[in-house]
């Protein structure tokens, strides 16, 4: 619990104070110190700290006490903190939209399997297309799960397959609304994101990843205009 306590900005002492207050109830400053084990020569400037912050209540008595004010006063700090992260939140999100718009290496050509998938992992956005050509079009239930997912969150989907893809299997993928063409060619994969095309030449197992958002949307368009 100190640990929580530290995350809402109050000292280890003022935690520790805090949560000895609470147990104890109406104390003195000697009592609180030997509870919650912090220095009796530090107790009162800590908990004229802890008052100033709302935290701690005087009891003007012959001998001084102290009460502490009610946990919920902890949820007013809580959704201080809230209001904190989501301003970073928010903020972190604009520094990613900058640095999306950063000039950088437009083309990047890689060789090997693994490569492919570190280019793809480089990727920024999927949210709004998926298109694709994929030489072999098969059924996988996990895949095919998450594509439906996604279709309900507004990704368009689009997809040309080889000519050894099964009729039955791309009929199930147009129960879903997604109209697939055939194409003759089965050594190209081709995948056009929102801002990024990847296009891996099988033969030659080498990949290629276009970080230009007009390349892009132009290779979408191919897609689109398919009747």
């Amino acid at each position: 619990m100190i640990q929580h306590l530290q995350e809402l900005g109050l000292s280890n002492q003022q935690s520790k104070i805090y949560l000895a207050l609470v147990k104890l109830g109406k104390s003195s400053a000697s009592k609180i110190a030997t509870e919650a084990k912090v220095s009796y020569g530090t107790i009162y400037d800590v908990l004229s700290q802890m008052e100033r912050q709302g935290l701690v209540k005087t009891v003007p008595e012959k001998t001084k006490k102290f009460i502490p004010t009610s946990p919920e006063h902890l949820l007013d700090l809580i959704k201080q903190k809230e209001n904190s992260l989501n301003k970073l939140k928010k903020g972190v999100k604009e520094m990613k939209e900058l640095y999306e718009q950063e000039p950088g290496q437009p083309v990047v050509i890689a060789q090997g399997k693994s490569n492919f998938y570190k280019l793809k992992s480089e990727v920024t956005s999927r949210k709004k297309r998926d298109y694709s050509i994929r030489p072999i079009f098969e059924y996988h239930p996990a895949s095919f799960r998450r594509m439906k997912s996604r279709i309900k969150k507004g990704v368009d989907y689009k997809i040309i397959s080889g000519p050894n893809s099964k009729k039955e299997v791309r009929d199930k993928y147009k129960k879903q609304g997604i109209k697939i063409h055939k194409t003759p060619i089965d050594n190209v994969i081709m995948a056009v994101y929102d801002k990024e095309t990847l296009i891996t030449l099988i033969n030659k197992n080498t990949t290629i990843l276009i970080k230009d958002k007009n390349f892009t949307d132009l290779m979408a368009w191919f897609f689109t205009s398919l009747s």
